[in-house]
């Protein structure tokens, strides 16, 4: 029988996580980390797999915003979380963009807006020709909550598939 090994994502903490540049603001030792964890101020986590970075999550004001990459380093997904009750995450929006071949340029936007009374509100930009077209639509959002995340697992929050986004 083959051993199977699974190796645990490599995660770098810091005070915030800087889009533009793709980095920490400040590296934070994961002490650091746990303690604003613990006492609810901010922080920010890098996940990264294979030596490649996989998302971000930044703890922020009773908001948890995570930024997923694609293969070529970009922020194709975004999602953002608020604490609506003590102990609760609430995906309120999630925001999918598409880039052009292998550049940083976003040709398509869509943003989700998550309401707790199960509307969602899809926003899509087209960049190319300039338009925007917006629709309304009532789905079960029961899947959008999630626990607040103990220290160092955030497999609920970084959970790239997500059924609502198919609304």
């Amino acid at each position: 029988m083959i051993p199977v090994t699974t190796t645990q994502p490599a995660m770098t903490y810091g005070k915030s996580w800087f889009r533009a540049e793709r980095r920490m603001t400040q590296s934070w030792t994961a002490r650091q980390a746990r303690d604003a964890h613990l006492k609810r101020q901010s922080y920010a986590v890098l996940i990264e797999e294979d030596d490649a970075p996989q998302c971000f999550a930044e703890f922020c004001d009773g908001c948890v915003n995570v930024g997923f990459y694609d293969k070529l380093g970009r922020e194709a997904l975004t999602y953002q979380f608020e604490e609506i009750e003590p102990g609760r995450l609430f995906l309120s929006m999630a925001i999918h963009r598409e880039f052009k071949a292998l550049s940083e340029k976003v040709l398509q936007g869509t943003i989700f807006y998550f309401r707790e009374n199960t509307s969602v509100i899809i926003e899509e930009t087209n960049f190319e020709s300039a338009t925007k077209s917006s629709a309304e639509t009532n789905v079960d959002l029961s899947g959008n909550w999630e626990p607040y995340p103990a220290f160092g697992d955030y497999s609920s929050i970084t959970r790239r598939e997500r059924g609502v986004m198919q609304a």
